[in-house]
């Protein structure tokens, strides 16, 4: 790999650990800020396609029950495909509703271009998800 695509890879994998930072502060703004107006959040085991406009009614008020959240065990990976990215994380949460433990593995996706997101695909077991959202 050459400097200049080094250098783009490491800018790529930083915006990643950015978009991981808003997704754990719930921050729809400056998560938006991030990305293209076109990006497509994705979330094909709730068989879920999410657009800007609609990230705060489908995403952020799910997020918005998941207290003190934080993703660990954060790797970035650049793919064959110039742009995308494997994220492979691991998150923590109490829902607030249930009062469950939330624990995660998530498998993502991210496409960047022009340095910001422009597809975010996470995959994760919705079973766990499940588990921790229903009341007992």
């Amino acid at each position: 790999m050459n400097d200049s695509a080094t250098e783009t890879s490491s800018n790529e994998t930083a915006l990643v650990h950015s978009i991981l930072a808003a997704f754990e502060a719930h921050d729809a703004d400056r998560l938006l800020a991030l990305c293209t107006s076109d990006v497509v959040f994705e979330f094909p085991f709730l068989s879920l396609t999410v657009a800007p406009d609609d990230l705060d009614r489908k995403v952020m008020r799910t997020l918005a029950l998941m207290n003190d959240l934080a993703f660990s065990d954060v790797t970035v990976e650049p793919l064959a495909r110039p742009g995308w990215h494997l994220a492979r994380y691991r998150a923590q949460a109490t829902i607030s509703t249930t009062g469950k433990d939330y624990r995660q593995t998530y498998i993502t996706l991210v496409g960047v271009d022009d340095g910001r997101v422009t597809h975010f695909v996470e995959h994760f077991n919705t079973a766990a998800f499940m588990a921790a959202m229903r009341p007992d």
